[in-house]
């Protein structure tokens, strides 16, 4: 099994939500590849960002932390997503 899974970020603002590709690290829990949007251009108000990971047909959603400019799944989430991917 790899330890990259495909996932999506979602940026959640005032004006509408921003969905793009992105991936998770199981192993640092780093989420890396944010696809670039121009449909966040004009947005003003971030809400919230979030990680989905659809696997096998069940869906998460994951409340990442940042760290300067990187995002990571936070610690306390390790085992809800490792069941995800492993069930």
């Amino acid at each position: 099994m790899s330890n990259i899974i495909d996932a999506t970020f979602v940026s959640q603002w005032d004006e509408g939500n921003v969905e793009t590709t992105c991936k998770v690290n199981l192993e640092t829990l780093e989420v890396t590849d944010i696809e670039q949007s121009d449909d966040s251009e004009n947005m003003i108000h971030l809400l919230e960002e979030t990680v989905e990971v659809t696997i096998n047909g069940k869906y998460e959603i994951y409340h990442p932390g940042q760290k300067g400019d990187n995002y990571f799944i936070e610690e306390s989430d390790k085992a809800r997503l490792l069941a995800q991917v492993n069930a």
